[in-house]
């Protein structure tokens, strides 16, 4: 009996110096933030990369900003560039990337939009015979002699101008003054070398001091340009809809603001 008691004591002792001696677990540190990658619209630039800042200055996660136009973005996409979203007014693009599967279909939301604008050289400004308050028509014959400078038609402003050209209510008004140049780029240039018009964007011409915006067409006379928000495929989704929610929060909007682009209607975000 003395012997059974003394074994079991011996077993319970190596028991509980064995489960003292167990580690304990060690927990594993939180993974770093994916450095996000997002191709954009060159005409988001400025206000894209206060956003980069602002976010990753609250939540940790550095953003890299690639510009990139319609044709090059489908290229590397289907390239296999790493990226992670894309924040595009370009519509064919979408549909063409929807269709090879590369993109989360049900994530495409306009975030912020722009307008056409007939937009002038800050020398036009000194001129007493132009004022912001007179109408379209008045203002384009107090200067029957300066061009309008138009982009091709495959660009958002192009598009639009040609639209606005076939109208009745502008055809008068537009077509013997126009000269299409190859570029957005070429147009700005243009103007600021020379007095002129031009039919741009509105966001493209409120960020440069040497442009004024003349006049702003309705959505009723040229169709807005709607900016959408879509997720690339990848491994960082959900935290690629998290920078997404911080677009269309009251400082992501505020921001946009800032860089004159408007809020799209709640129809279409």
């Amino acid at each position: 009996m003395r012997f059974l008691v003394l074994m079991l004591s011996v077993w319970m002792g190596y028991a509980v110096t064995l489960h003292a001696a167990e580690p304990a677990p060690v927990s594993s540190p939180p993974p770093s933030p994916t450095n996000l990658t997002v191709l954009a619209d060159p005409s988001l630039l400025l206000p894209l990369a206060q956003l980069a800042r602002d976010y990753a200055k609250q939540t940790g996660t550095p953003l890299t900003i690639a510009v990139k136009d319609g044709e090059e973005a489908a290229q590397q996409i289907e390239q296999g560039l790493e990226a992670h979203l894309l924040l595009t007014a370009n519509q064919p693009l979408v549909t063409v990337l929807r269709n090879r599967g590369l993109i989360d279909v049900f994530s495409a939301r306009a975030f912020a939009r722009t307008s056409l604008a007939l937009v002038g050289s800050a020398s036009l400004e000194s001129r007493t015979d132009i004022a912001r308050h007179i109408s379209l028509a008045a203002i384009l014959y107090a200067q029957p002699d300066l061009p309008i400078y138009i982009t091709p038609v495959s660009t958002h402003e192009g598009n639009r101008a040609l639209a606005l050209m076939e109208n009745p209510d502008y055809a008068e008004l537009l077509k013997s003054r126009v000269i299409m140049v190859e570029s957005r780029e070429m147009a700005i240039r243009r103007l600021k070398r020379t007095p002129g018009f031009a039919l741009l964007l509105a966001t493209d011409a409120l960020n440069d001091p040497a442009l004024n915006v003349l006049h702003i067409f309705s959505a009723e006379t040229a169709k807005p340009v709607n900016y959408e928000a879509v997720v690339l495929a990848s491994e960082s989704m959900a935290q690629t809809r998290q920078f997404i929610g911080y677009l269309f929060s009251p400082k992501g909007q505020q921001i946009f603001a800032h860089f004159g682009f408007q809020p799209p209607p709640q129809s279409q975000r």
